[in-house]
C-alpha cells in the first residue's frame, strides 16, 4: 500500500514507487552522513553521484610530543593512494585534510534504494582505509568538519583494541 504521492526529503522528490528527481533548486541535490567520526558528502548529478569523505587531518608538529608523527602520517597518506579502488582519488590540500573523492554511475532513474546502496558501498570499500588511518594515528575530529551541516548519524560502533 502506497502513501499516495510525494514527499519531499531534503533536496529530493520522492514518488510512490521510490523514484528519486531532484528539486527545483540551482545546485545539485546533496546530503551528508557520518561514519565512524568522519563525515561523508553525496551529490547526485545526472547519472552519477560523487562523494567525498574528510577522512581526518594531521597532525601539526607544533602540538606533538612524538615529532615522526607529521611525516608518518603524509607517508601513510602516500602508500594509502596506490591502493585506492579505481576512480578515487586522494588529496591533502594546504589546510592538510585528507580527503577522498570518487564518482559512481547510478541507475536511471535514481530510486531512494540505489542511491542508498551505492553510499553504502562506498563507505564499505573506505573503512579498511579508516582502520589503517586511525592505526597511524591521523586524528579523525579534524576532517569531521561542520561545513555542508551535519548529516545523519550513522557512526559505526568503536572497535575494540
Amino acid at each position: 500500500m502506497g502513501f499516495g504521492g510525494k514527499v519531499v526529503l531534503g533536496s529530493f522528490v520522492v514518488d510512490e514507487a521510490g523514484g528519486m528527481s531532484a528539486r527545483a533548486t540551482e545546485r545539485p541535490p546533496r546530503f551528508s552522513v557520518r561514519w565512524r567520526g568522519r563525515r561523508i558528502g553525496v551529490r547526485l548529478e545526472r547519472d552519477r553521484i560523487a562523494l567525498h569523505a574528510s577522512l581526518g587531518m594531521v597532525p601539526s608538529t607544533a602540538a606533538l610530543l612524538d615529532h615522526t608523527m607529521r611525516a608518518r602520517s603524509l607517508e601513510a597518506v602516500q602508500r594509502l593512494s596506490s591502493r585506492l579502488p579505481a576512480g578515487w582519488k586522494i588529496a591533502v590540500p594546504p589546510d592538510y585534510r585528507v580527503n577522498i573523492e570518487a564518482e559512481m554511475p547510478l541507475a536511471m532513474p535514481p530510486t531512494a534504494i540505489g542511491l542508498i546502496a551505492e553510499v553504502a558501498r562506498f563507505i564499505l570499500e573506505l573503512d579498511p582505509f579508516l582502520d589503517f588511518l586511525d592505526e597511524v594515528g591521523l586524528d579523525p575530529d579534524g576532517g569531521a568538519g561542520s561545513a555542508g551541516g551535519g548529516g545523519a548519524d550513522a557512526t559505526a560502533p568503536a572497535r575494540p583494541g
